[in-house]
């Protein structure tokens, strides 16, 4: 089972993006890389996603970050899945029976 990445959020712990640092993200793409010269393959569906094998660890995830009220932003910036606090789980999906992902 591919976990659902598309919809998830978390909190954004990398440097690259010094204004997300700390603040909540919600993933609304990943950029699934592919073999050279290709430019990565952005991907708006979860069922997308897992018919192409899933995430990777070099594949990257284009967030949102959260506002005031609670909805998230429209503008979004290209961050490593890896930079977001708990992303462990995508790597190791949690059993079918959790509620996680």
């Amino acid at each position: 089972m591919t976990p659902r990445i598309v919809g998830w959020s978390g909190i954004y712990q990398g440097r690259g993006h010094a204004a997300l640092y700390g603040k909540r993200v919600n993933v609304v793409a990943v950029r699934k890389q592919l073999p050279p010269p290709e430019e990565p393959l952005r991907i708006t569906s979860n069922d997308e996603l897992a018919a192409l094998g899933g995430i990777g660890k070099d594949d990257r995830v284009d967030v949102a970050p959260a506002l005031a009220d609670g909805t998230f932003g429209d503008v979004v910036a290209d961050v490593a899945v890896q930079d977001i606090d708990n992303a462990s789980w995508i790597f190791n999906p949690p059993p079918p029976d959790s509620h996680i992902g």
